[in-house]
């Protein structure tokens, strides 16, 4: 199954090994464009692959934003967005209503 983007992989090694499975995620890219990976471990079977991944992805956070990160920043960002506007629309009502109470 395909994983999510920027969630790192698991693949299986070629040969009779005793730990195939590798968990590995990308950590940048050099000047000419390649990926730079960081093997997180080897493992016995693709389940202990994936779940060191989880464990890897909740311990020590990628240099980028974790996708999970930019969905709150954006919600938080219409949230603010959202109060602007409300507040705007609430300095509007107040100045009116002053314009009314004045003689």
């Amino acid at each position: 199954m395909k994983r999510a983007n920027q969630s790192g992989s698991v693949y299986k090694l070629s040969g009779k090994r005793r730990n195939p499975w590798v968990a590995v995620i990308t950590h940048g890219y050099d000047k000419s464009g390649n990926q730079k990976r960081r093997y997180i471990g080897y493992y016995a079977s693709k389940t202990e692959a994936l779940k060191a991944l989880a464990r890897y992805d909740i311990i020590l956070p990628r240099d980028q934003a974790s996708r999970f990160q930019i969905y709150t920043l954006s919600g938080l960002r219409a949230n603010i967005m959202i109060l602007v506007y409300l507040a705007g629309r609430l300095r509007n009502c107040l100045q009116k209503a002053l314009s009314y109470s004045q003689p």
